[in-house]
């Protein structure tokens, strides 16, 4: 299922926990290839800020020191790569890099064109210093994207449990056939959670998915619940030690997700594990 894999890096500990999840899905489907990605910022050579930050430290005339800028971005770039590649050479993965510019989500979904998933931080090289929970770029993409999306978090550790919140939704769906052929590969149990005020219909959905799913072999236990979706997500992952989330990306409708933020952002902002997300 994922045999092109392509890993959207900026050097930062997000990053390399990208390229961690990268390599674990990369082993347990064989032959993969990983594809590194950085994006050197077009807003960091062409923005206005560092054309009035050149005039007011004295560097001269913007074409002057641009090079300079380029050339220290793309070295940046270059090292951000290399991790992955040492990365892939120690776990026998094949892998090839790639060093672009442009705006960056952009690119990131352009080279996204030929791949079976998109793995990026959840968080970039700015998380110190940023009071939101996720990164503009990841949320972008997130929002964009026709490939399937792995949002890693700052650590990655081997899941000894996955999580499916399932609410028979046509991306729901295909999040489940996703669970399916990743825990038939990685060989760990997997909870199925549906969510739904009547709980008979939230009991329904669950027994559904646990029988699509056990077809493929693995443990499979429905969890039906009438709790609101996002806080059982976040509360079960937590709880029952969850280190995958699977989930369809933006079910609910537009007018929801601009007014209170779907439950897609919601568990996206406060998981604390890896999570796969379908279109």
């Amino acid at each position: 299922m994922f045999k092109r894999i392509l890993v959207a890096t900026d050097g930062s500990p997000f990053s390399h926990a990208a390229f961690d999840v990268a390599v674990f899905l990369a082993q347990a489907f064989k032959n993969s290839l990983i594809y590194g990605l950085h994006v050197i910022d077009i807003k960091m050579l062409a923005g206005p800020f560092l054309h009035d930050l050149g005039v007011s430290v004295g560097l001269g005339p913007f074409d002057s020191y641009q090079p300079r800028v380029r050339q220290m971005l793309q070295e940046k770039g270059e090292m951000a790569l290399n991790d992955g590649a040492d990365l892939c050479r120690n776990a026998g993965i094949e892998y090839e890099p790639h060093l672009a510019e442009g705006i960056v989500s952009r690119e990131i979904l352009a080279r996204a064109a030929g791949c079976d998933v998109v793995v990026m931080g959840k968080l970039g090289e700015h998380a110190p210093w940023r009071s939101a929970l996720l990164g503009h770029n990841t949320e972008a993409v997130c929002r964009t994207s026709h490939h399937p999306v792995l949002v890693a978090t700052e650590k990655f550790t081997t899941p000894a449990r996955a999580l499916l919140a399932y609410d028979g939704s046509s991306h729901a769906y295909d999040a489940m056939h996703a669970a399916g052929e990743i825990i038939e590969k990685i060989r760990v149990p997997l909870l199925v959670l549906s969510s739904h005020p009547d709980l008979a219909e939230a009991e329904k959905k669950a027994l559904a998915g646990q029988r699509y799913l056990r077809r493929y072999g693995a443990e499979v236990e429905a969890l039906p619940t009438t709790e609101h979706p996002e806080d059982a997500i976040l509360r079960v992952a937590r709880e029952r030690q969850c280190g995958l989330i699977l989930m369809g990306a933006y079910g609910h409708t537009r007018i929801r997700e601009l007014i209170l933020g779907s439950t897609t952002e919601h568990v996206m902002r406060r998981a604390e594990c890896p999570l796969l997300l379908h279109r």
